[in-house]
């Protein structure tokens, strides 16, 4: 039987991979070029916004809802007709009221 924390690791490793597949950091062993991909998200160039948008996981119309420490509370990754609903839903569960 697992512990609360071997099944928080696990879903903590299963939410790390996306991020490492959007910085690039699985197509190299080279530390310096995994700081140099980290690095490269900060670019004002094509490769750094397509690099952002991957970490963001939302399309353009989609809603991302963050704590001032960065502490992501909502996300959704395209516009809905239920955008209200579903944010009103996540602000409850933030505040622990829903």
């Amino acid at each position: 039987m697992e512990t609360v924390e071997t099944e928080r690791a696990n879903r903590s490793i299963g939410e790390t991979a996306p991020v490492f597949e959007a910085l690039d950091l699985l197509s190299t062993s080279d530390p310096e070029q995994m700081w140099r991909n980290v690095d490269a998200r900060e670019d004002a160039t094509p490769e750094g916004a397509e690099q952002r948008q991957r970490l963001r996981e939302i399309g353009d119309r989609g809603a991302l809802l963050t704590r001032p420490d960065n502490h992501v509370g909502f996300r959704h990754a395209e516009v809905s007709p239920q955008a209200g609903e579903l944010l009103l839903g996540a602000l409850r569960k933030i505040l622990g009221h829903g």
